[in-house]
């Protein structure tokens, strides 16, 4: 009872004791749990969870930006965290935000664990459904966005395409229903390919790794190539940015395009040809549609599909 006092600010504790229970507190790194102290008082707080795959990627901060517009024009709290690296079971993460501290959660998925386990917790997915059955979601069409990227360069007069993979080795093959953005992005290049009867060059593939940093090393190597790619295509923004810091202003005479609107992408030389998506849009309604569920769990199923367009903006550069 003396340590809820304290934790609490009631005056009615000695401050010998007090100092004693603060003492306690920074020794054994006690936190507080606030969701159950909020049950004593009799205050109830929606608690939705964000799981993202990069805290620093600047799509996922527009996702998170609109869920919590949308959290708190609800009066529902938003907590936001990273998936788990590599080596790390991302179903135990889950499993343990649904279970201490989130009503719901907003999951984007890890590629690499195909069965994940959320035992009919209200969770919406975001980008990719890991074959997850029975969760709304909230998806992109990547394979048709690629494909209106690649399609872009091919018909301005590309024939070699360098991509720029933000994965670090191939991809395993995905069961059904798998949606994965990598994968349908590849489809996507490959669909543009042979739309035009154009073989796909499959040492023009490189698998650069999650930084911008993996990504221009990766262009570099395909500069080296015996016959190098006359263009390159970046399958998110990170991929795309490693390809201007490698080429430099004027792309060196090299065709880019790239999938997500980067920063400045309008203001380079030249201006960046781009395949945009809406992460606003992405977080604004994978929020609504856990809000939604958590209030009516017997509503039907929801599975958005959002179309990603091409802004052409001069990159291209005819071959």
């Amino acid at each position: 009872m003396t340590v809820s006092r304290v934790l609490s600010g009631k005056q009615s504790t000695s401050a010998e004791a007090a100092s004693r229970v603060r003492s306690a507190i920074e020794a054994t790194g006690f936190r507080m749990n606030k969701a159950a102290s909020n049950l004593r008082q009799g205050r109830i707080l929606t608690t939705i969870a964000l799981m993202v795959d990069r805290l620093d990627d600047p799509f996922f901060s527009q996702v998170m930006s609109a869920a919590q517009d949308v959290a708190s024009s609800r009066g529902a709290l938003l907590v936001v965290t990273s998936a788990p690296r590599a080596g790390h079971n991302q179903t135990d993460t889950v499993t343990s935000l649904l279970a201490r501290s989130a009503d719901g959660l907003l999951l984007y998925p890890s590629p690499e664990e195909h069965n994940l386990v959320v035992d009919g917790q209200p969770v919406v997915l975001i980008a990719r459904t890991a074959g997850i059955a029975g969760t709304d979601a909230v998806l992109v069409d990547n394979a048709h966005g690629a494909r209106l990227g690649v399609s872009h360069l091919l018909e301005v007069g590309h024939t070699r395409i360098g991509l720029l993979d933000f994965g670090d080795s191939p991809l395993p093959t995905l069961p059904e229903p798998f949606v994965d953005t990598r994968a349908d992005r590849l489809r996507g290049f490959r669909m543009a390919h042979d739309e035009a009867g154009i073989v796909v060059d499959e040492s023009l593939i490189r698998y650069a790794g999650p930084t911008v940093e993996g990504a221009r090393q990766a262009t570099l190597s395909l500069l080296d190539h015996d016959n190098p790619p006359t263009a390159f295509f970046g399958l998110n923004g990170r991929m795309t940015t490693g390809v201007l810091h490698a080429l430099g202003s004027g792309l060196a005479g090299h065709g880019l395009a790239g999938i997500d609107d980067i920063e400045l992408a309008d203001v380079f030389d030249p201006p960046i040809t781009v395949v945009a998506q809406d992460p606003q849009l992405m977080g604004r309604r994978g929020a609504e549609m856990l809000l939604d569920r958590l209030e009516n769990p017997a509503l039907p199923l929801q599975r958005l599909e959002l179309k990603m367009r091409l802004i052409v903006r001069g990159s291209g550069k005819p071959a």
